[in-house]
């Protein structure tokens, strides 16, 4: 729901027999660690794959063979074990989410932090009425200070700026006497029931 109204989506699962989001994605059945099952899903073209699976072993596996057969695509993978983090991104990953340590937190915050977890499941279901995004910063901010940067944002877009991206780098709450660079990237919380131009 977060991704086909921007990308055009191929799901690989041996869960299904047909396609469960019919209409919504195309469907390979067949096994994630099996090579001829993601050339049929024609992997070598995609530009982003998210692993998903419940089984570290099989999502590094996949994350290797993704990696094989399309050296540039963006791999986002998800790890159980911390310990397999630093695995996957030897296998390939760009991205790895540890899926027991963010559910710790949000379990650990919920005792003493409620707040914080009503915030974040909001954040992170962008139909709840925020969304965090990562965006170009308009051209015209190339230079500006960040004390500046976030008055206009906030002023003119709606927009609070939690991080700067730098070479893949994020730099949350950078200091206020930061000036954007031409490339940087800017992660900001917006408000998706205005849906305000960004540009």
């Amino acid at each position: 729901m977060e991704m086909d109204r921007s990308y055009d989506i191929c799901l690989i699962s041996e869960l299904y027999e047909i396609n469960p989001f019919m209409d919504r994605v195309h469907f390979v059945k067949g096994s994630p660690v099996e090579k001829d099952t993601l050339v049929k899903a024609n992997l070598g073209a995609a530009e982003h794959v998210i692993i998903a699976t419940e089984d570290d072993s099989t999502t590094i596996l996949a994350t290797a063979l993704a990696r094989e057969l399309n050296p540039a695509v963006n791999i986002i993978a998800t790890i159980v074990s911390e310990e397999k983090s630093g695995t996957a991104k030897t296998a390939g990953a760009n991205h790895v989410i540890n899926t027991d340590t963010v559910t710790g937190r949000l379990l650990a915050s919920a005792v003493c932090e409620p707040g914080v977890v009503d915030l974040i499941s909001d954040v992170t279901s962008s139909l709840a009425g925020h969304d965090i995004i990562e965006d170009d910063f308009p051209e015209e901010m190339y230079g500006e200070r960040i004390r500046d940067v976030i008055i206009d944002l906030r002023m003119e877009k709606g927009m609070t700026l939690l991080a700067v991206n730098r070479n893949m780098e994020n730099i949350a709450n950078p200091p206020l006497d930061m000036a954007i660079e031409k490339g940087d990237k800017m992660v900001v919380l917006v408000d998706t029931t205005s849906c305000r131009d960004i540009s």
